[in-house]
């Protein structure tokens, strides 16, 4: 006779892995209950009730939260355990697949969800989404996006700095994937792809098609040094064999808070438009001063073509 409790805890991690669906889960453990509640007798020869009703309820309670299980199953990202007191240790099981209940010629076709919560355990395996780099910071992930390019699926995760601190910055990790029989497979690790902003934070950013056949992040990162706002337009291409610093360039300056009785105050902001896939972008600034610079690209790097020295930005 199959163990109750060892059938529930497989339950669990099939469900948590995402081969049962959650009425799945609950039809098949209400089955599960139904034999335990006929063979009481034989169960109570095996271990006491009190172990096997408290284990039962901790692994029901578990599921339906969407928790880690004792064995360490697959994490519910919705429910981010981003207090703890001390980052997790390297995951040795950090490349292994989660199988998916779908074929792997439709996992592009899944809904985005569920995409990223096969990228986010192939990436973080079953522990809290954290990275500890060789220089000792500690980041902290958050649920990311899933962008598929010509070549394959990338994850991109916003990451905070453990210490929010004026000289810490947050980072923005890109990882590059692999569909392997209805799951991803890791490649390429960049966890602190793109600098973020003070105070720990991860820059603001989003996904754009238009620069050409390869998306690009753009981020946007910086902060507020002794009254003056000063930050930095990235973009970053998804390129086959990595993610491609293609430009940067200051787009917010504001010395509003800085300026004393008399000094110059300025308050510029830029905005990228007119862009030409593979080729260029203007990018407007509007303000206490309004003038537009021209970027042409090159290969795999975007120049200014446009060298007129009153049409910049002031130094921060």
């Amino acid at each position: 006779m199959t163990d109750p409790f060892e059938h529930h805890e497989q339950l669990v991690r099939l469900r948590q892995a995402g081969v049962l669906s959650q009425a799945e889960f609950e039809r098949e453990k209400a089955h599960l209950l139904d034999g335990v509640t006929a063979s009481a007798p034989a169960l109570a020869s095996r271990r006491s009730g009190r172990r096997f009703w408290g284990g039962l309820a901790a692994l029901t309670l578990a599921a339906g939260l969407g928790a880690v299980s004792a064995l360490g199953i697959v994490q519910d990202w919705g429910l981010q355990g981003l207090t703890s007191a001390a980052p997790s240790a390297p995951n040795p099981v950090a490349n292994t697949p989660v199988r998916a209940d779908i074929s792997p010629e439709s996992l592009r076709q899944s809904p985005p969800e569920r995409q990223v919560q096969l990228a986010m355990h192939a990436v973080f395996g079953g522990r809290e989404p954290i990275v500890q780099t060789r220089d000792g910071a500690v980041y902290h992930y958050r649920r990311g996006q899933l962008v598929w390019t010509p070549t394959g699926a990338v994850l991109v995760a916003p990451g905070a700095h453990a210490q929010a601190l004026p000289a810490t910055t947050g980072t923005l990790g890109v990882f590059y994937l692999k569909e392997e029989q209805g799951a991803f497979r890791v490649e390429g690790r960049w966890p602190q792809a793109l600098d973020g902003a003070i105070m720990g934070d991860p820059p603001e950013w989003e996904i754009s098609t238009a620069f050409g056949a390869a998306p690009v992040i753009v981020s946007t990162a910086g902060g507020v040094w002794q009254g003056v706002r000063c930050e930095t337009t990235t973009l970053t291409e998804l390129a086959a064999s990595g993610p491609v610093n293609l430009i940067a360039f200051r787009a917010i300056y504001d010395n509003t808070g800085a300026a004393r009785d008399g000094g110059e105050v300025a308050s510029i902001k830029g905005a990228i438009s007119n862009i030409v896939a593979d080729k260029s972008f203007d990018v407007d600034f509007t303000g206490s001063r309004s003038f537009t610079q021209r970027y042409g690209r090159f290969g795999q790097r975007y120049q200014r073509l446009d060298a007129d020295p009153t049409q910049t930005m002031p130094d921060c």
